[in-house]
């Protein structure tokens, strides 16, 4: 550990680095945030509106699509951008082998699916799932043209531009839909807001990087990134496919209308699970990669405390709040969904701070371990479903077990890899939510026991204790920082 986190013997030069890695951050983390909070905005609001045009089967229709064209859209990218990203010198036929590999899988993909698609329509009943499947599947081969203009911008750190980009998709994607969903077009609404919207980013990143597609195939590139990107490929596919065995076997065993509360509730806690993966994919690891491994551990640590902090504190805040915030912005009909998202939004903190030690994983080109945790966790998830059975409380029970069991695996492999000792990890995470779990907990008792009704005052009391907790906390955790960085 002493000789990753070893300083440069150039205190001038030490200094500069770390203003433009702080810089960096800076804007990395800004500009991520604007984008993911302008997109995921622009989702929630694209929810709320949509919610009170179409039927809980309308969401239910497009949860049964979702693993498979999440499934492809990992296979296709095959964890290539991100292996380019790492990669410090990246010439064009690197870039040009990226292309032809994703234009080639993308049809492939596409081919399969438009063949399957009957077997899918009959396996849910449902006869139009068919013709559904097939266009949504469109977008599997749009976004094969939007990686490698992505990966450019991103390696240059031009976060700036792809977040005015990503937002503007967003934003004509949400138009499509209302505008679809108020002449009666239903879950089609929803299909076609992400081919819009993938269609005008592919359009827009290809235009702005000046990126001409080029089918050149180099055996040795393909070689030297698929050794990167094959790891992190199987460990996305083992988990988009195991979250979406929850998705599909709650629309395959409950009604239409449970299925469609489970997934709404889904894509309601990706709201917030997006913008923390937006800012670790989109700026922790393209900064972090440029570092070296002593200051990737000792950035990391400080990096994902703070992140850990904030993002308990929103969602334990989120939780207590949920049912009024259900009934104001998705109406009565949704109330339904309270009980699911309460377990997803735990469900979602505990799966970002995993993506947290995974980014740090990645950073430092450890990427094998991160595909040894999803197969781990995808095993033990599927026996316990195969052996407690698939009602919905075993569901429910399971995923949040699932997402404890990654966290564990993802903080014993950094321990393996001597880069941060368990204890630490533990210490660190604990830390980082008691704050926000200790006045959560107090305040859910108040309720219970009606010695406060008002929820003002429950927000008030919430806020209140976190403020106090962490000003108790800040210093040992200070001093643990300084005994990890010197270890």
């Amino acid at each position: 550990m002493t000789e990753l986190i070893k300083m440069s013997e150039n205190p001038n030069n030490q200094k500069e680095q770390s203003n433009d890695f702080i810089n960096s951050i800076k804007s990395g983390v800004i500009w991520n945030s604007l984008l993911a909070v302008g997109r995921q905005g622009l989702n929630f609001v694209a929810t709320i509106v949509l919610a009170r045009l179409l039927m809980p089967d309308d969401y239910g229709l497009l949860g049964m699509m979702a693993i498979f064209i999440s499934v492809s859209e990992v296979l296709m990218e095959a964890g290539l951008g991100a292996a380019l990203i790492k990669k410090k010198d990246v010439n064009q036929v690197d870039y040009s082998t990226l292309t032809t590999y994703n234009i080639a899988v993308s049809i492939v993909l596409y081919v399969i699916i438009f063949l399957i698609a009957p077997y899918i329509s009959v396996f849910y009943s449902t006869s139009s799932l068919k013709l559904y499947i097939r266009i949504y599947a469109v977008v599997i081969l749009i976004d094969s043209l939007s990686i490698v203009p992505k990966v450019q911008l991103m390696k240059g750190l031009c976060f700036r531009k792809l977040s005015i980009i990503n937002i503007a998709s967003g934003l004509c994607g949400l138009i499509v839909a209302i505008v679809l969903a108020f002449t009666g077009f239903g879950v089609y609404s929803l299909i076609f807001q992400y081919i819009i919207s993938s269609l005008f980013l592919t359009s827009s990143l290809v235009f702005i990087t000046h990126y001409k597609p080029k089918l050149q195939f180099s055996i040795s590139s393909f070689k030297e990134m698929i050794f990167f990107g094959v790891n992190t490929t199987g460990a996305n596919i083992l988990k988009s496919s195991t979250e979406n065995i929850f998705v599909n076997a709650v629309a395959k065993i409950c009604p239409l209308s449970i299925a469609g509360y489970f997934n709404q509730s889904y894509k309601l806690q990706n709201v917030l699970s997006s913008v923390c993966n937006t800012v670790i994919d989109g700026a922790l690891f393209p900064i972090l990669s440029k570092e070296s491994d002593g200051n990737i551990v000792r950035h990391s640590t400080s990096l994902n405390f703070y992140s850990m902090t904030f993002l308990s504190f929103i969602v334990f805040f989120l939780i207590i709040n949920i049912d009024l915030i259900v009934y104001i912005f998705l109406g009565e009909k949704w109330m339904g969904t309270i009980p699911f998202l309460r377990v997803f939004l735990l469900f979602g903190l505990i799966q970002t701070y995993t993506s947290l030690n995974r980014n740090l994983l990645k950073s430092l080109g450890i990427t094998l371990d991160i595909l040894i945790v999803e197969m781990i966790a995808s095993v033990v998830c599927l026996s316990l479903l195969f052996i407690l059975g698939y009602e919905i409380n075993n569901l429910l029970g399971v995923l949040l077990l699932y997402a404890m069991i990654r966290f564990t695996l993802s903080i014993t492999a950094l321990h393996l890899k001597h880069t941060i000792h368990i204890a630490d990890s533990i210490t660190i995470s604990l830390k980082a939510t008691l704050p926000s779990f200790l006045p959560f907990v107090i305040c859910m008792v108040l309720a219970r026991v009606k010695l406060i009704n008002s929820i003002v005052l429950h927000n008030l009391l919430y806020i209140l204790l976190f403020i106090v907790i962490t000003r108790i906390l800040r210093f040992r955790v200070l001093s643990l920082f300084k005994r990890i960085i010197n270890d």
